[in-house]
C-alpha cells in the first residue's frame, strides 16, 4: 500500500475465517501477522510511557526520518507528532521552531528534509 492509493477491506465472520485459515493452512501466516503486530504495540507503548515529552518528540521525528519518501512527502512534521503523541500544538511547534533555529533538523513547507542531529535533551 502507497498513500493515495485506494484499497478495499472486506470482512468475515470468525468462524469464516477460521475455516479459511484451516481450509489454506494459513496458521504460520497467521501467526506471523499476530507476532509483527504485537511487536508495533509493544514499539507503540514502549515509546508512550516516556515520562519526558520532548524524548518523544525526538523518538518520532527520528521515526518519520527513517520512513519512507512518500510518507515524508505526505504529512507535515507537526501533524506527524501530534497525532501520534497528543501533545499540546503549541509545545510540538515551539520545540521544532527551537530544534530548526539550532539547525538539528531542516524542514521546507512543514516537511521534514533532513536531521543533522537531536540533542538528547531539550
Amino acid at each position: 500500500m502507497k498513500p493515495g492509493e485506494t484499497i478495499s477491506v472486506d470482512a468475515l465472520t470468525v468462524d469464516d475465517a477460521k475455516s479459511v485459515i484451516a481450509e489454506e493452512n494459513l496458521y504460520e501466516s497467521v501467526n506471523y501477522i499476530l507476532a509483527n503486530n504485537a511487536a508495533e504495540y509493544y514499539r507503540v507503548f514502549a515509546k508512550t510511557i516516556n515520562p519526558n515529552n520532548y524524548a518523544f518528540i525526538r523518538l518520532l521525528l527520528i521515526e518519520l526520518d527513517q520512513s519512507s519518501d512518500e510518507i515524508k512527502t505526505s504529512v507535515t512534521v507537526a501533524s506527524y507528532i501530534i497525532k501520534r503523541s497528543w501533545l499540546s500544538r503549541s509545545y510540538v511547534m515551539l520545540v521544532l521552531s527551537e530544534l530548526r533555529k539550532g539547525d538539528y533538523i531542516h524542514m521546507e513547507n512543514g516537511k521534514l528534509i533532513s536531521i543533522t542531529s537531536l540533542p538528547e535533551r531539550f
